[in-house]
């Protein structure tokens, strides 16, 4: 329990009174009451207050007004697997943490009668968790709990084994660096992408696709907004699906598919004015991305008629 005020609610003579009844509670269990703070060993409170929360076979906490100091060391008192007896006057409802631990109540006015029926379930209480320890059948709170850790391992492999993980693991990595170059090399030999502009939206009309001439002249008109160019093989019916994808990102949508040849598209991309950096590059990426997806497909597709 505090051992000061709590407000207007909890003055400390209303600590002293609750003090005295647990105290009676205990004699009756024929067990020495002592305050969390009471040890002649130790001059340093905090050293008191702690050796006796993981010392004393049982602990009794009052955490009427939720006082931070007694939540702390009731905390504490709860990690150990010795017996703690939770009271409260219940005018604050304890938090959930500590709720599923049966705890006893008393009436906040210490009246009398119910006071003396406190005391005999306080008593009990302390009879029964104290033999429970003794016996070593009492199981704690922490005790509900399962903890796992992990213990490192040592995993011996033969040296053929070894050099055929490194290989593959170089395999992969050469894998990914000529796909990066590839990309490079498709992105150097492609038109330099649009300069900001901005302008009016550019719509496609069913089989008509526009020039680099074309193209050009339409961004020359638009000169607030900026474009994303695009390049991939596809059908025209993958085509016609991207510019519809390209409208599902709320921040895009296609101003004008150039067909460069019988399957190769180049997408012209305007972005919706006051957008961030970032948002039109992760717009940029996930286009890029399900066009990747489109010209794979497409490309599986020729493989397999061929």
């Amino acid at each position: 329990m505090p051992i000061s005020a709590c407000g207007d609610q909890y003055p400390l003579d209303h600590w002293r009174r609750v003090r005295k009844i647990i105290e009676r509670a205990i004699n009756i269990a024929n067990m020495r009451p002592q305050l969390v703070w009471e040890k002649a060993e130790t001059d340093i409170i905090q050293a008191k207050i702690l050796q006796n929360i993981y010392e004393n076979d049982v602990v009794v906490c009052d955490v009427s007004a939720l006082n931070p100091n007694v939540m702390l060391e009731a905390g504490l008192r709860l990690s150990t697997k010795k017996p703690t007896v939770i009271i409260t006057d219940e005018v604050v409802k304890p938090p959930f943490d500590i709720s599923t631990i049966a705890y006893i109540p008393y009436q906040h006015n210490l009246e009398f009668n119910a006071t003396d029926e406190f005391v005999g379930k306080l008593v009990a209480r302390l009879s029964e968790v104290h033999k429970a320890f003794l016996k070593k059948t009492y199981k704690s709170f922490v005790e509900n709990y399962r903890f796992e850790t992990v213990t490192p391992v040592t995993v011996a492999v033969t040296s053929e084994q070894f050099v055929l993980d490194r290989l593959e693991s170089v395999s992969l990595s050469i894998e990914r660096l000529t796909r990066e170059v590839s990309s490079l090399s498709s992105q150097s030999n492609s038109r330099p992408p649009f300069k900001n502009v901005s302008g009016n939206y550019f719509t496609l009309q069913p089989n008509k696709f526009h020039s680099a001439v074309e193209v050009d002249a339409m961004v020359s008109a638009d000169r607030h907004s900026r474009f994303i160019s695009l390049n991939a093989r596809l059908s025209e019916s993958l085509a016609d699906r991207f510019k519809k994808d390209v409208r599902k990102t709320d921040i895009a949508t296609v101003a004008v598919i150039e067909k460069e040849d019988d399957d190769r598209y180049r997408f012209l991309v305007r972005i919706r004015e006051n957008e961030t950096e970032e948002s039109i590059s992760s717009t940029r990426h996930f286009l890029t991305s399900v066009l990747n997806s489109y010209e794979q497909q497409y490309l599986r597709s020729m493989s397999s008629e061929g």
